[in-house]
């Protein structure tokens, strides 16, 4: 008789990023909210709200890679398996724009800025030059009028980041996540994952409609 077994295991870590989105939630839900100006969002806000996003994203694609192994596939750009393996999936362009949005924070793309401040008006952006970072898809995406993603409106904008844009990335992940558990629970089956939030325990399913309204958004 033997006293020792192998177990085949695979290294997705998206499910536990659960857990950390909802304590930054809890935590930015505690400041009190001020819709950012042409330049800025409160430094409190733009931290925990671009973490926020960046974890979205992590997450995000962490399913897309489970999905990927399951299937066998071994293409690397995670968008290019949606579109190839998912062609009726609706919401792919919501889901390259979280991408961007993540790229935009964590390689921290540097604009120049002329700000003026008003009495009456606050601080207004006079003028602004984007000195790096970037590429074709995120040249794609960008409304360069008001630094925004033509579909889901997240501010690529870094320091304008703020709690409605950590929203707006929750609502397409979740969007991708009911999207994959549908076609297969093989795939990704977050819906009935525990959460603890606002001192209560929640499904997933439960948590993020309440996670995306408190964060002001629909």
């Amino acid at each position: 008789m033997t006293n020792s077994s192998d177990i085949q295991v695979v290294t997705i870590i998206g499910f536990n990023y659960i857990h950390p989105i909802a304590a930054l939630i809890e935590r930015l839900l505690k400041l009190p909210f001020r819709e950012p100006n042409e330049f800025q969002a409160n430094p409190f806000e733009n931290g925990f709200s671009a973490s926020l996003i960046g974890l979205t994203a992590f997450m995000t694609e962490s399913a897309i890679r489970r999905t990927q192994y399951i299937t066998g596939s071994t293409e690397w750009n995670a968008t290019k398996f949606l579109e190839n393996t998912f062609p009726s999936y609706p919401n792919l362009a919501e889901v390259i724009e979280l991408f961007v949005a993540r790229d935009v924070i964590a390689h921290n793309h540097v604009w120049e800025a002329v700000v003026t401040w008003h009495r009456s008006e606050g601080m207004t952006l006079s003028s602004s030059k984007k000195l790096f970072g970037g590429n074709t898809i995120y040249d794609k995406v960008i409304n360069k009028a008001d630094m925004r993603t033509h579909r889901l409106r997240i501010n690529l904008f870094p320091t304008r980041v703020n709690r409605k844009d950590a929203a707006l990335a929750l609502r397409t992940a979740g969007d991708l996540f009911s999207f994959l558990e549908a076609k297969d629970r093989r795939f990704w089956y977050i819906s009935p994952q525990p959460v603890e939030f606002n001192g209560e325990v929640l499904s997933f399913d439960q948590f993020l409609p309440a996670a995306i309204a408190a964060l002001g958004a629909a």
